[in-house]
């Protein structure tokens, strides 16, 4: 059976991205080859880039990493599983996908669109998300755990936040600019396609941009296609940006992201679980208006956030002999505000903040056959307070605390709470080139409305399945995280360029929530989320970068472990005993090499992903699961940026799995098979 489990693979902490030649600055996202020597004259330290970003984004450490799309014909999953501190874990297709940061996922990480969560958590075992196309977003973040003091619930497991693109990131020169990209892929016979035009007129920019792709049934490497895998993906987004004077700015950004298809794809699982197909229709819309008011004085930089966001989840099961799935036709709509400032007096550098978060959701199918989601609320309240403190031009201390409150209801049912979480970081600029951090920070995850209320009968196969229980009585999940790191960021010559970074954490998690065996009612054991005592979870990662102009190389490696720390019983009536082994992958990297030929604007590019023997959850917790086994996938593609005349144009092509090598996605419970052989192709042209 498909459950709603709380810990999940991950891919765990490094600050360097993969990503190529165009990425070595992250002060420049458009870096090129010759643009590496202006770059290397106005570079700032690591101490004077990394940190300042760091405080005034609330954070006590720097991000794990930081990345823009290495390429737009993939998916945003398929960028994101290539980072570092980021495991994509539920197989190869878009909608039954999550993020996983230090071995947690779903609700207990935050996936943020301009700083803004999105709250729309899964239900009834539907393991969805809608992200950004790589065609809309300039850079995406993953932070640790309780990292910044600015995000609030669900902050647990880390948060990944997308920024997306600006018209001044489009516009050539001051008026105008236009765009289309055209790409496909054979594994799944998918083609996308990209254009937009940005415009600006007087103090007012403009941006549209609109994205639509298309993926059929997956190909695996052992010829198999398997059903059930295709969707149709729409997304648009709009930008009017005004510069009201030289201290004050207004920006209006419209997000709307549509995915209509059928999943899930077939599991392959001894224990016998099967995933029952569906029809799915998943539309999402994020409004935001950002102020930003900067007088160029020490006392304010004011910035003023509101967003207003709509998500509607339908499925509905397709006629088959296993047609079980829930039907469910979820809205959740979500109103945020968030007003900060930054202060700089005696050196220290203050931020300070507050912000409320109202959330009502409801399900329109309500009946005794199946998972039922009634009308409920949540307001979630925040206020915090952050102090930075430069001790001399090499240390930095930062140390923070955040109020957090809450309430939630439905009907007759009630849960709330209140708890102050607390963070604190040094980083230690000891040599030119090298910056030395360690940090203790709190993050916390408030009961979801699906966790407190979700309830009825869900038939996992024929004739078998659990009663949902409520349980408003859930307490929050808070994590303790330890983090310690190293980084070398260093230019050899202008035009060679290397990082190297090394990092650990560990992370208590208390009150951890998971699903556990509430009683039987006839011969249908009963279930509910319930709170265990704690979990830990600890891990290591060692990346590596290097960029001149005949190599280019970025390579990283991960090990994540996992154990409870009080037994419990699961859903199924199985006893989990005190420090049994969490279903974690175990070690995942990552390998890239590239190689400018300059004379022809070239690069060919070559990588490797890999993972070891994954780590099995005992078989009398969850059944026989097959071994899960590692594997090795090899990757070539051949990219060109014509200059010159031609220049605006680009070109780019490339297989994925190049030795069509048949390999299963692990997440600690089921396994997925994933893509065979894909040949891919994309040609764009931007005026």
């Amino acid at each position: 059976m498909k459950r709603n489990r709380k810990i999940l693979p991950t891919i765990l902490i490094s600050l360097t991205s993969a990503v190529f030649a165009d990425d070595v600055a992250s002060q420049n996202n458009n870096l090129e080859l010759d643009d590496i020597q202006v770059v290397a004259t106005r570079k700032l330290s690591t101490s004077d880039t990394e940190l300042n970003n760091a405080i005034e984004s609330g954070e006590v450490i720097p991000a794990i990493s930081k990345s823009k799309p290495i390429d737009t014909v993939h998916g945003t999953t398929y960028e994101l599983n290539d980072m570092a501190g980021i495991s994509i874990v539920g197989g190869g297709q878009t909608v039954s996908q999550s993020i996983s940061i230090g071995g947690l996922d779903r609700d207990n990480v935050i996936v943020g669109i301009d700083g803004v969560n999105n709250y729309f958590s899964n239900f009834g075992g539907n393991n969805t998300r809608l992200l950004p196309s790589p065609y809309l977003f300039k850079s995406v973040t993953a932070s640790q755990s309780g990292n910044d003091i600015t995000y609030g619930s669900g902050y647990i497991g880390g948060a990944v936040d997308f920024t997306t693109i600006d018209p001044e990131d489009i516009l050539h020169g001051d008026k105008l600019s236009t765009f289309a990209t055209v790409g496909g892929n054979s594994a799944t016979t998918g083609a996308n396609l990209n254009t937009g035009i940005a415009a600006k007129t007087g103090q007012v920019s403009y941006l549209l941009d609109i994205v639509g792709s298309n993926d059929n049934d997956m190909t695996t490497a052992n010829g198999s296609t398997l059903p059930y895998s295709a969707n149709q993906n729409f997304q648009g987004l709009a930008k009017i940006a005004i510069d009201i004077s030289k201290s004050q700015s207004l920006k209006l950004s419209f997000l709307n992201m549509q995915n209509v298809g059928q999943y899930p794809m077939a599991i392959v699982n001894n224990a016998g679980a099967t995933n029952p197909p569906a029809n799915f229709n998943y539309n999402q819309t994020q409004t935001t208006l950002d102020y930003r008011y900067n007088p160029d004085n020490p006392y304010f930089d004011v910035a003023v956030k509101a967003s207003y966001q709509t998500s509607n989840y339908a499925v509905n099961p397709i006629d088959t002999p296993d047609s079980w799935q829930t039907p469910q036709n979820i809205q959740y709509n979500t109103g945020s505000i968030k007003a900060q400032n930054t202060t700089k007096v005696a050196w220290q550098k203050l931020l300070y903040g507050i912000e409320a978060t109202n959330i009502t959701a409801s399900d329109a199918y309500n009946g005794t056959t199946v998972l039922n989601f009634p009308n409920s609320n949540q307001q979630l309240y925040g206020a915090f307070l952050q102090d930075s403190w430069d001790i001399t031009k090499q240390i930095n201390i930062t140390a923070g605390t955040r109020y957090n409150a809450y309430t939630s209801t439905n009907g007759t049912l009630n849960n709330s709470g209140s708890l102050f979480t607390n963070q604190i970081g040094i980083n230690y600029h000891f040599l030119p080139d090298w910056l030395a951090y360690a940090a203790y920070s709190e993050g916390f995850q408030a009961p979801t409305l699906s966790n407190l209320y979700l309830d009825g009968y869900h038939q996992y196969s024929n004739g078998n399945g659990y009663i949902y229980q409520p349980n408003p009585n859930l307490q929050p999940e808070v994590a303790h995280n330890k983090s310690i790191g190293i980084k070398y960021d260093s230019w050899f010559t202008p035009e060679q360029h290397m990082t190297i970074d090394v990092n650990g954490f560990l992370n208590d998690v208390s009150n951890y929530v998971l699903w556990t065996y509430a009683g039987q009612s006839g011969s249908t054991s009963v279930t509910q989320m319930s709170n265990i005592g704690s979990a830990q979870l600890y891990g290591y990662s060692v990346a590596l970068q290097y960029t001149s102009p005949w190599v280019l190389l970025n390579t990283n490696f991960t090990s994540t472990y996992g154990a409870t720390q009080d037994a419990y019983i699961t859903g199924s009536n199985y006893i989990v005993p005190a420090g049994a082994p969490l279903p974690i992958p175990q070690a995942k990297g990552y390998l890239g090499l590239g190689f400018p030929i300059e004379p022809v604007d070239s690069t060919i590019k070559t990588y490797l992903n890999y993972a070891l023997t994954q780590t099995r959850t005992p078989v009398s917790v969850y059944g026989n699961l097959p071994e899960a086994q590692g594997y090795a996938i090899l990757g070539l593609a051949y990219d060109w940026k014509p200059k010159g005349k031609l220049k605006g144009m680009s070109a780019l092509i490339g297989v994925d799995n190049l030795l069509d090598s048949y390999y299963q996605n692990y997440n600690g419970y089921n396994m997925y098979p994933a893509m065979g052989r894909n040949i891919y192709a994309q040609i764009g042209y931007k005026y």
